[in-house]
């Protein structure tokens, strides 16, 4: 288990080490939206990791992103960065000796989700995403919203608004969404929009993916760009199912490539290594 928690440890460590961070403030948000994620992560296992990201709303953008995973990426900008990044890592390694699973050392220091999404920017009617592939990072952008959504009669409250009930076919999932007319804003979590309310959950057939609102309040907090081809060099554009197709390659051959990365064997030869779930978006073969 030491040469195991070893690796772990270089691994996080070399994604710390070739992160440099900045910021661009894009538009000011006045509302704020809080979600509780949850995503099953091994439909054998039925593993199930969390996270709690933030909906940023402005009046031309709006920016979602995991607070965990901006308190890691924004934590090597201070002088005292690597040693508590180093104290996150450690905590972290402790779950593992706890439980075993490895998954939870990612979740603890990054966040369940890496990626941040910002809508209407850098045009209007442009969704941009950045995410991780290791110590690389990618940006893609596409038009936004792509979802075609059936207005249903079933209602429900939901942190003591009234929400109408929505469904749609989306990129090889079935989503149901619940938004609230009350809140007159086109959005919502991840890529979710387009509907004539804000919507408070979303969540596909079987809830492998699961988005529930517990927080909703005005703000006047900045929407800030945070990673910029310009400033960021080591930030790559690519299509999004190139970028799928390669975030799935890392997945299944995590050990091999850990192993280059590193040069210490992470499961004793196995290089590859079965998937019991699939990604949000299904369609990038």
């Amino acid at each position: 288990m030491n040469r195991k928690i070893k690796k772990i440890e270089l691994c996080i460590f070399l994604c710390f080490a070739t992160f440099s961070y900045a910021q661009k403030v894009i538009d000011q948000a006045y509302i704020k939206c809080s979600y509780h994620y949850t995503e099953l992560q091994d439909t054998v296992s039925r593993n199930v990791l969390d996270d709690y990201p933030i909906l940023l709303i402005g009046e031309r953008v709006s920016k979602f992103y995991s607070p965990k995973t901006y308190s890691n990426d924004s934590l090597r900008m201070t002088p005292d960065g690597n040693r508590k990044s180093r104290e996150e890592l450690s905590e972290a390694i402790k779950i593992y000796q706890a439980t075993g699973n490895d998954n939870l050392i990612t979740a603890h220091v990054h966040g369940t989700i890496k990626y941040y999404i910002y809508k209407g920017y850098p045009q209007n009617e442009t969704l941009t995403l950045i995410d991780r592939i290791a110590d690389n990072f990618y940006q893609y952008e596409e038009t936004g919203y792509n979802q075609l959504w059936e207005m249903k009669d079933s209602t429900k409250t939901i942190l003591g608004y009234e929400c109408q009930k929505a469904e749609c076919e989306f990129r090889g999932r079935h989503w149901t969404a619940w938004f609230a007319s009350e809140v007159p804003v086109s959005n919502g979590p991840w890529k979710f929009g387009g509907l004539p309310g804000l919507i408070m959950e979303v969540y596909d057939r079987g809830r492998q993916y699961v988005f529930t609102i517990n927080g909703l309040q005005k703000t006047t907090e900045s929407i800030t760009f945070t990673m910029d081809k310009q400033l960021f060099r080591n930030l790559e554009k690519v299509e999004r199912k190139k970028m799928n197709k390669m975030l799935m390659n890392f997945r299944r051959n995590e050990n091999s490539i850990n192993t280059a990365m590193t040069g210490i064997d992470f499961d004793s030869g196995n290089t590859s290594k079965q998937l019991n779930y699939d990604f949000i978006e299904r369609d990038y073969w």
